[in-house]
């Protein structure tokens, strides 16, 4: 896949309604950092490193520090290989499913 072949996975979201894309980084062991916005940080919890999605700044300075941290690169992908255990996605792809099948009834 896409993440196992990443440094890092970088999710500059300004707005998520859940978040995803930064579990699926974690599921194939890819260090994550995340915008500070909405749920992400519920999500994610401390398996990331957060930016300011605003602040292209901060961005690129996570981003340095996470490339150039090898203990703190292995840090993330033990946290996140934590981290989704807490999620079982035959449960979330149901709930999804209940969620799709109100919307058009």
């Amino acid at each position: 896949t896409v993440y196992a072949n990443a440094s890092i996975f970088v999710f500059p979201s300004i707005y998520e309604g859940f978040g995803l894309p930064p579990l699926e980084a974690m599921l194939n062991n890819c260090p994550v950092l995340v915008s500070n916005a909405n749920s992400l940080p519920e999500v994610c919890a401390d398996a990331a490193i957060y930016f300011n999605p605003l602040d292209e700044v901060d961005i690129s300075n996570k981003i340095t520090k996470v490339l150039t941290n090898k203990l703190l690169m292995t840090e993330l992908k033990i946290k996140g290989k934590e981290r989704i255990k807490l999620f079982d996605w035959e449960k979330s792809a149901n709930k999804h499913i209940e969620l799709f099948n109100q919307v058009i009834i």
